[in-house]
């Protein structure tokens, strides 16, 4: 399990880095996209881990609302992101 988490974590990262360039496009600094794919990717699963680790060692079940919010924020992030889009960026990222 551990070696999984670390390879997630080094794929993460690696991906995130490697598309940073992303932002320099039109497309990419109009609808921020990399930063939304940085907090899906990395910030989502660290604050789940961290989430998750207060209700094991504090007996807190009401911070097990915390990533439920947060996933749903970033849903509803991502849906309006792609919802307000053009067609040329819809294009542009989808390779077409």
């Amino acid at each position: 399990f551990i070696s999984l988490v670390v390879w997630y974590i080094v794929w993460a990262l690696m991906t995130i880095a490697s598309s940073g360039g992303a932002t320099s496009s039109a497309c990419g600094a109009a609808s921020n996209i990399w930063i939304f794919c940085l907090m899906v990717v990395i910030i989502g699963p660290i604050i789940g881990c961290i989430a998750a680790l207060i209700i094991a060692v504090a007996q807190m079940p009401a911070v097990q609302v915390i990533p439920v919010l947060m996933n749903l924020g970033m849903a509803l992030w991502g849906f309006i992101m792609w919802v307000t889009m053009s067609q040329a960026c819809a294009d542009f990222f989808t390779g077409t």
